[in-house]
């Protein structure tokens, strides 16, 4: 559900509603999207998948799905091939 964006500042400084920068892009939606599917169709949590990506911490692909990090172009490719989203 989204809610009716009330303040002008997130449009000024570059920000999504959300408050993060890169919320609205098609990279971190595609992101959130794969993690959901992820969950959903085979049992894998965020923590399992950054693991198997070898994140140390599972809160940076949080982070990226949820817009609050950029997702390194150099990663993209194995995020891809690991939530099957090619």
């Amino acid at each position: 559900m989204h809610l009716p964006h009330i303040c002008g500042v997130c449009h000024t400084v570059g920000m999504s509603r959300n408050g993060y920068q890169w919320a609205d892009t098609a990279a971190a939606k595609m992101l959130l999207a794969g993690l959901e599917r992820a969950k959903e169709q085979r049992g894998c949590s965020v923590r399992q998948v950054a693991k198997e990506l070898g994140y140390k911490q599972a809160v940076v692909l949080s982070h990226m799905a949820n817009g609050r990090a950029p997702i390194p172009i150099d990663r993209a490719e194995e995020l891809a091939l690991k939530l099957e989203m090619s």
